[in-house]
């Protein structure tokens, strides 16, 4: 308990300088509480409740539209906790209203919570933990035999729960969180360390059940890990579709941080060739490609690309501008051939 106390003592004591009121870790509750249980939530989108224009200097959309639509909808300015509280009131009356929507998409969620798909909440970590080692790339999906291999193990350990009882607390404490707010593969991998000792634990109790031919116990258990790989390969809202655009379009956008303009351009043009209508929080894609591209030279290629951006946003001076400067490196060589 003193450890825990020690960690987040600092933040409470920052969020009370700051703030001005005592919030232990973070006022962003009551949003993404909102998020996991509204009308429209399906259980695994981090999705803002609108949304909200934003310019050069980027801020989490969630929280500007959350702050925008609280202050709103009370008539003032609210603080931190308050505009959670806000969003708390939202959920609860939802919630109170569609009792049975709710324990309906509560469901959704504890299915969604043992499928073999790591859920992306805009990073997709398979993809990155791939990208930065390819040799994964030769490895099976290990969520696909460690979610129902585990979870049969925290069923024949039950009988020892005592002795087991932080493995069972952190799973159980993990998937309330889940359940609560909506599943995330950033959320659940917090759990899979306790799953793994568990899948260990159903492996060597299998072994041992087959050596010693008992097969009673053996057949419920491999019927056990039968069942939950089959609703691990369920593809809810199409998750198992998911492509890969976001995640190379922000390797592309930490490469240019680097200085390395080739691979930048190359990674963002492979995720708009994926999704040319590509969202990015931090800035239009296709601007980004353009201003890649007018640095590396090409510029007929980066007036394509802005060329693009202007007609997914025509009022935007800034890319008007640009534009124009592109074409006007274009046209220097031949006003420079006829001078």
């Amino acid at each position: 308990i003193l450890g825990v106390v020690l960690c987040i003592a600092p933040v409470s004591i920052r969020n009370l300088a700051v703030e001005g009121e005592w919030v232990t870790i973070s006022s962003h509750g009551g949003i993404n509480f909102f998020i996991g249980n509204n009308p429209t939530s399906d259980g695994h989108t981090a999705a803002a409740p609108m949304k909200i224009q934003y310019g050069e200097h980027y801020e989490d959309n969630v929280l500007i539209s959350a702050k925008q639509i609280a202050e709103s909808a009370e008539g003032r300015a609210l603080s931190g906790s308050e505009i959670s509280r806000f969003w708390y009131r939202e959920s609860y009356r939802y919630i109170l209203s569609n009792p049975l929507d709710w324990l309906k998409l509560i469901a959704k969620k504890l299915v969604l919570s043992v499928n073999a798909t790591e859920i992306t909440n805009y990073r997709d970590m398979l993809f990155f933990a791939k990208t930065a080692a390819p040799v994964l790339n030769l490895l099976f999906n290990s969520t696909l035999f460690i979610i129902p291999l585990g979870v049969t193990g925290m069923v024949i350990a039950w009988p020892k729960r005592k002795e087991w009882g932080a493995l069972y607390a952190l799973c159980w404490a993990t998937l309330a969180v889940l359940l609560i707010f909506f599943v995330t593969a950033r959320y659940r991998v917090i759990m899979m360390p306790a799953l793994l000792i568990f899948t260990g634990l159903s492996l060597f109790a299998m072994e041992r059940w087959l050596r010693n031919r008992k097969f009673t116990p053996l057949g419920i258990s491999i019927l056990s890990v039968a069942a939950l790989l089959a609703v691990g390969q369920l593809n809810i809202d199409g998750i198992k579709d998911l492509k890969p655009e976001g995640s190379l379009n922000l390797i592309g956008k930490l490469y240019i941080k680097k200085g390395n303009l080739k691979e930048a351009e190359a990674y963002i043009s492979k995720a708009l060739e994926i999704n040319p209508d590509l969202e990015d929080p931090y800035g239009d894609a296709w601007v980004n490609l353009g201003r890649l591209r007018f640095h590396l030279g090409n510029y007929d290629e980066a007036l394509t690309a802005y060329e693009t951006a202007l007609k997914r946003n025509p009022s935007s001076q800034e890319i008007q501008q640009e534009t124009e400067l592109v074409r006007k490196k274009i046209h220097e060589p031949a006003q420079t051939k006829t001078d």
